[in-house]
């Protein structure tokens, strides 16, 4: 049922508008944002991210200093494309920091003569695809002057199709992913942004290796666009 005022009420007050009668005692909040806000704050925030890359010929190690690696933007040559897709969901959350799940898929295509150790192999190209979940930590932004991301990411992933850089040896389908990636935004609101990413898949962090006594690793760089949901 209705509330409705007395008469005598109504007539003290017939200057004010309805709205303001009833904000004024009490009966409605004067701010209802507020309580949307409340509950809201309490949702996770979830982002997509697509876009494309190249396959890296060259070593993983990611030390600082030393040897030409991937980390350091340093390698033998570029090999391949790729297109990546990757839905991330928020788990955990506080300040600048979150811990975050990231299912990612990558499908790439690559033609060689030399295998992922350099050695000559019969020319071949394969279509693959991987598939992953990456648990990952993440930084929103350095500081108040320097609004840039950083995320690193460990977990299974599972390979599909034909890797030709793994020829003639054979490694499981079933690998472990590092996924890094700088986080650049490009609007106020920091609901877009730029991201760029270094994936790594190996033979369980290079820890197992298989019945030749060889341990498989590849990796890839990628430039994708990420946009709140």
């Amino acid at each position: 049922m209705e509330y409705q005022a007395p008469p005598e009420v109504m007539e003290l007050y017939k200057n004010e508008s309805e709205g303001t009668f009833f904000k004024d005692h009490k009966l409605i909040s004067s701010n209802p944002k507020n309580f949307i806000n409340e509950v809201t704050s309490f949702n996770r925030n979830s982002y997509k991210t697509f876009g494309a890359g190249t396959f890296i010929r060259g070593r993983w190690n990611p030390k600082p200093f030393g040897d030409c690696n991937a980390w350091r933007g340093c390698f033998k040559r570029l090999e391949g494309v790729n297109i990546f897709g990757t839905y991330t969901k928020e788990i955990l959350k506080k300040g600048v920091w979150s811990f975050d799940y990231d299912i990612t898929g990558m499908v790439g295509s690559q033609s060689t003569n030399q295998n992922y150790l350099y050695e000559e192999i019969e020319y071949s190209s394969g279509t693959f695809a991987v598939f992953g979940l990456i648990p990952t930590l993440r930084i929103s932004k350095l500081g108040n002057k320097i609004p840039i991301g950083l995320g690193l990411g460990i977990g299974p992933s599972y390979s599909l199709g034909s890797r030709v850089v793994e020829k003639p040896y054979n490694f499981s389908k079933l690998l472990s992913q590092i996924n890094a990636e700088v986080n650049i935004p490009i609007s106020k609101e920091s609901d877009t942004s730029i991201v760029l990413g270094l994936s790594h898949v190996c033979t369980f962090l290079g820890i197992l290796e298989n019945e030749d006594g060889k341990r498989f690793g590849h990796q890839w760089y990628t430039l994708g666009i990420r946009r709140k949901l």
